[in-house]
This record gives structure tokens, C-alpha cells and sequence, in this order.
């Protein structure tokens, strides 16, 4: 179900006195109000050549025409753009058998559109991640309410280049394409990645993720030669997700059906009865692990709440999950993660091998190629541009 708006109807002058600015540097996670629209304007167009205040009441008229005369017909417009299938979805569920290894680069670019599953199967959780801290004020279904219910907006949609091209606007194209790259919003793994990873660089029948990527690493899985998943994630909706593309797979009587064993739990608490479990039955581990605190979640028992400090972090989270892969591979089974470092935190790779290579050995490094993402609320894991880096480790 996608997320509750209240959708209001008022007049055009109700309207104009409730349009507002957020304050972009609100860190309550409230949404805090900077100014009216007018008044905002009046202090920022310094340039003779800025002709926003002029163009003020076409401008708010067109607002009001999005946010309130057609308001569900421009929502919808943002479910079908940003969340609907608009394939078929065994498109989604099968994917194409050629990898898309390069030299030693694994490209992400190629077959991007099948994350949209991960995406619509759990829009409202991702949706609702937030950057950072729990008090962020600029995460997509946030602003999406704000907007909707009290008409507030963040300054990006009322900047200069935003402002002709909503005006101008033919459909909701371009009032979506401002609103979204004010937004904080996670990014999906691209299943097709997945599967190729796998298909490339790891051999065997029996795969541990220790978190689920909002579900694309199972649509990896299914469609590599591996046949039984272990993976835990502690997002609920995640997991019961998990068990849906398992019937979804499952009622196909055309394949082999394949064993997935999903835990809601955080993967450096799975314990002694898991590792008695799983004990040196795992031929491959495969995964993005958390970026620390770049992506922060409302439910689940997240490791960032657990292990507030980043040395913790390291230590009680990232070692012990690593330890805990460890203790379910075979000799000489493979283990892999995809991280860069970004914003904030330019030693993550080091921090994050050092301890991998502590546990483990070393076998090969590929770069992973994503789409770049441009605007200034692009995902900050871009910070080296649009690559990360796959270490591939051996367990000795």
C-alpha cells in the first residue's frame, strides 16, 4: 500500500499563505518552516534577470493546480514513475543469463530497470530511509506529506532552473524530477549485478547473505546456479518480502525450486544456534553491507541504533559478522562485499579490509559501475564518482 496523504482542498489565497520554504538546515525531524514563498523570494531574487517574483502567480497557480485541484492525479503520476511495474513481472523475475563482467569491472549501468521490484515491494520502508540520523527532515515520503498536507516545499523546487521548468511544464515530469533530487532516498542493488557477481566469481550450491538488500539479492540468487540461500535481514517487510519471491519462484513448474532461509535478525546476533546450524555448509558469502550510519531505517533492530559509535560499530557489528561467515564456510569457500568510501568517511575501505583481513585472505578486487547520479542530494556512497569496489576474500 503506498503511503497515507491527506489530500486537501482550499482556496488559491488559503493556499498561497500556507505556501512555505523548509528550513534545508532543520535537524529536529520535524520539518521545520524557513519563510512563506513570497517573502523567501523577495529576499533572494537579487538579479535584475530573475524574474521569479514576477512570475509569482503563475507560478503558485501551477503549484496549486499539482497540490490541490489535481492533487491524486499528480500522485498517481508519482506511483506509476517511481514505484508501479510497468513490466510484466516475470520481466523482473528472469533475467538474462549474460553477465555484465567487463575486463574487472562488474556493470552495474546494464539492466538497472529490474530494481524496480525491490523497489515497489518495499516503497514504504524505502521511501522512508533517512540519512544519517533518525531527525532528518529530507527523506522522500516526508517531504511527499509536508507537501501534500501543508504545502511546504524545499528551496530546490523554487530555485531559478526548478522554477521555469515547473512553469513551463507540459505534465508532472519536471515538477517530480525537482521534488526527487531534494530527496533522501537509499539506493537498490541491481539483482542482475547480483547474479553476475555470483556467476563470475563464486562456485558451489549454498550462498549466505547477511543482509537482503532489499530483496535483489534473492532475485540474483534465483536466477544463478546456486540452490539453497541463507539470509537475514531486520527490516520486517524485507523478510516477509523474501517469502513472497519465494512463491512467486515457486509456483513456476518449468524451474527447480530452490531453498531460501530467511531470518528477521541482525546478522552479529545470530548466535551459536545459527553457526550450529550452518557450520561449514556455506560455499559463498555475497553482499553490501551497511554504509555505518548513511542509511537509517524507522523499524528493525538496525545496527547503527545498537552501535551508535563507529569504532563499536566496527567491532560489534562488522567483525562479529564477518566472524559469523566464518564459522558457516567451508575451507577455502569465498566471501565477498561491495563498499567505497564516501562522504565523511574517506578511511571506510580501509577500516572495513583491515578487519576482513584479519579473519580472512585476500583473493581478487573488481570495481562495480553505477549510473551516476547527479544534483547535490545524489547518494553520498558517490563520492569517488559512480564506482565501488567488490573484495573478494577466501576463508582458509
Amino acid at each position: 500500500m503506498v503511503t497515507q496523504i491527506e489530500f486537501r482542498k482550499c482556496s488559491y489565497e488559503q493556499f498561497c499563505s500556507e505556501l512555505s520554504i523548509l528550513d534545508i538546515g532543520d535537524k529536529t525531524g520535524t520539518f521545520q518552516v524557513k519563510q512563506n514563498l513570497k517573502p523567501f523570494l523577495l529576499r533572494v531574487c537579487r538579479n535584475p534577470n530573475d524574474l521569479r517574483l514576477d512570475l509569482y502567480e503563475d507560478y503558485t497557480k501551477k503549484l496549486y493546480e499539482i497540490l490541490v485541484t489535481n492533487a491524486e492525479e499528480s500522485f498517481d503520476y508519482f506511483v506509476d514513475k517511481y514505484i508501479s511495474l510497468n513490466k510484466p513481472i516475470e520481466k523482473y523475475l528472469y533475467l538474462t543469463k549474460k553477465t555484465s563482467l567487463e575486463g574487472k569491472v562488474f556493470n552495474g549501468q546494464k539492466n538497472a530497470w529490474l530494481g524496480r521490484l525491490s523497489k515497489n515491494l518495499n516503497h514504504e520502508q524505502f521511501y522512508s530511509t533517512k540519512k544519517y540520523s533518525d531527525k532528518d527532515s529530507e527523506y522522500t515520503y516526508g517531504l511527499l506529506k509536508v507537501m501534500y498536507e501543508k504545502f511546504h516545499i524545499r528551496n530546490s523546487m523554487a530555485c531559478p532552473a526548478f522554477f521555469d521548468s515547473i512553469l513551463n511544464a507540459q505534465n508532472y515530469a519536471a515538477f517530480w524530477k525537482a521534488f526527487m533530487l531534494g530527496c533522501n532516498k537509499p539506493s537498490i542493488f541491481n539483482p542482475h549485478t547480483y547474479y553476475s557477481i555470483l556467476t563470475e566469481c563464486f562456485s558451489g550450491e549454498v550462498l549466505f547473505a547477511p543482509v537482503m538488500g532489499w530483496n535483489s539479492y534473492q532475485i540474483g540468487f534465483q536466477n544463478s546456479s546456486f540452490k539453497h540461500m541463507i539470509t537475514t535481514d531486520v527490516i520486517p517487510s524485507v523478510v516477509d518480502n523474501s517469502r513472497l519471491i519465494t512463491r512467486l519462484y515457486d509456483q513456476n513448474p518449468f524451474i527447480e525450486a530452490k531453498q531460501v532461509d530467511a531470518y528477521l535478525y541482525p546478522s552479529e546476533k545470530l548466535g551459536i544456534s545459527f553457526i550450529h546450524e550452518y557450520q561449514n555448509m556455506v560455499d559463498a558469502v555475497l553482499f553490501s553491507p551497511p554504509y555505518f550510519n548513511l542509511e537509517v531505517y524507522d523499524s528493525g533492530e538496525q545496527s547503527l541504533k545498537n552501535y551508535p559509535s563507529y569504532s563499536e560499530w566496527l567491532e560489534c557489528y562488522w567483525k562479529v559478522t564477518l566472524q559469523t561467515c566464518a564459522e558457516v564456510m567451508k575451507r577455502k569457500a569465498k566471501i565477498g562485499f561491495v563498499i567505497s568510501n564516501y562522504r565523511g568517511n574517506d578511511s571506510f575501505c580501509a577500516d572495513m579490509t583491515d578487519i576482513a583481513n584479519s579473519i580472512f585472505v585476500q583473493q581478487d578486487v573488481y570495481s562495480v559501475k553505477w549510473a551516476a547520479q547527479r544534483g547535490s542530494r545524489a547518494p553520498k556512497k558517490q563520492a569517488q564518482g559512480n564506482l565501488e569496489n567488490l573484495y573478494i576474500y577466501s576463508k582458509i
